[in-house]
């Protein structure tokens, strides 16, 4: 992300928002001018504060930010059974997760929610919720994470800030593009499921 009101070139970057880090549903919006967007701080760059720092526009990290753990000792809190992180990478080991402040951990392969193609599922940037399990350790199992009546509710918020977030995004674009009924669009599949696509449009 840069800035264009810096008096030099050098100067005018403020930010860095990864593309894994944008959120599927506002892929197309960020490629706008002038587009104006909530973000998440997740750490800075180096140990300067000065530093640039390396933002989230995930939806779900906006919504969920009080739970994703900034130190080891998040781990332990009782308040909390389950956390939020996003996949910095994956490999024959597992999925190592990247919380905030540059705290990561690996989730093993065998307390993955899906083994099977695993490294083509656990891709740098998606956001998931973990938990840990009877021998201490972090899993992605939703049979561990939503196991009680209490995180059985959080699976329901979970799905409802995914909602959220594509509602957010169609009352961008409606009033962005000011769509109208018999005007001709050009549609981009973004999301394919069992019940029908998730398209992206604009004005033909």
């Amino acid at each position: 992300m840069k800035s264009l009101d810096a008096e030099k070139k050098s100067k005018n970057i403020l930010a860095v928002l990864p593309k894994a880090l944008v959120g599927k549903f506002f892929h197309n919006s960020l490629t706008l001018e002038d587009f104006l967007f909530k973000g998440l701080v997740i750490e800075f760059l180096s140990e300067d504060l000065s530093s640039l720092p390396l933002i989230s526009a995930h939806f779900e990290h906006l919504t969920f930010a009080s739970s994703i753990p900034r130190d080891k000792t998040f781990f332990s809190s009782p308040e909390l059974s389950s956390f939020l992180g996003f996949v910095s990478h994956s490999d024959r080991k597992g999925v190592t997760l990247r919380f905030l402040d540059g705290l990561t951990k690996l989730v093993l392969v065998k307390d993955l929610e899906t083994v099977q193609d695993f490294l083509d599922l656990y891709l740098p940037g998606k956001v998931v919720r973990c938990s840990k399990n009877k021998l201490d350790r972090l899993t992605l199992k939703s049979a561990v994470i939503y196991h009680s009546e209490r995180d059985s509710n959080g699976m329901v918020l979970d799905k409802e800030c995914q909602v959220r977030a594509l509602h957010e995004e169609v009352k961008h674009q409606h009033a962005l593009y000011n769509l109208k009924v018999g005007e001709k669009v050009t549609a981009h599949v973004s999301l394919a499921k069992e019940y029908g696509n998730i398209v992206s449009v604009e004005k033909y």
